[in-house]
């Protein structure tokens, strides 16, 4: 992430500026650097949205209608199994010939072998779905390295740095996070304080 907060929200601007419709895409990002935000924004951009993420898995979610009360974690069932009902639920004709559809850390909860299946799974699904002429596109937020090699995509993007390419962030020097600027979370304070003055401006 930036140092500059201004210049890193421009830079997520511009961002969701280029993340295109009708193509597979993949973000990262270390955590607090405004992925979560690029997903709550993008909907202004591409229009309608389909999205699976933890606060979807774990509250309901009214934009589902009859769907959200399918659409939560359940105390029986581990999250893997939840995020593959998800997943077959979002990849069906009528929701990617109609919305965007929004992958948020599909990983969650899985370990390395089911993340592998899950793939494979996702590979299927995204090859038949862009083959559609109505297809809208996707967007994968993920911290897996994995799905980072291994998912079919058009397109990749990296909250930390936006000109680095899948290959530089693959093989980055992975060094530990300061978790006192995490938990004071400067993105947030920085977002809020531009849409303070936006407002008096």
């Amino acid at each position: 992430m930036k140092g500059d907060l201004n210049e890193h929200i421009d830079s997520l601007i511009e961002i969701v500026d280029s993340i295109p419709q009708n193509q597979i895409s993949i973000l990262v990002g270390s955590n607090g650097s405004g992925k979560s935000l690029i997903r709550k924004v993008l909907p202004n951009r591409v229009g309608k949205t389909s999205q699976t993420s933890m606060e979807q898995r774990t509250s309901s979610n009214p934009e589902w209608g009859a769907l959200s009360s399918a659409m939560q974690d359940t105390a029986w069932c581990p999250t893997s199994s939840e995020t593959l009902r998800k997943i077959d639920a979002l990849f069906v004709e009528e929701v990617f010939t109609s919305r965007f559809i929004v992958l948020d850390e599909p990983e969650i909860g899985m370990g390395e072998e089911t993340v592998m299946a899950v793939c494979e799974l996702l590979n299927e699904k995204l090859k038949e779905a862009s083959k559609l002429e109505e297809f809208k596109g996707v967007l994968i937020i993920t911290h897996n390295r994995y799905l980072v090699e291994n998912l079919f995509s058009q397109n990749f993007f990296s909250t930390d740095s936006p000109n680095m390419t899948k290959e530089e962030w693959l093989n980055r020097e992975i060094i530990p996070i300061n978790l006192d600027s995490l938990r004071e979370n400067p993105l947030f304070k920085a977002v809020r304080d531009r849409l303070n003055k936006s407002k008096y401006d």
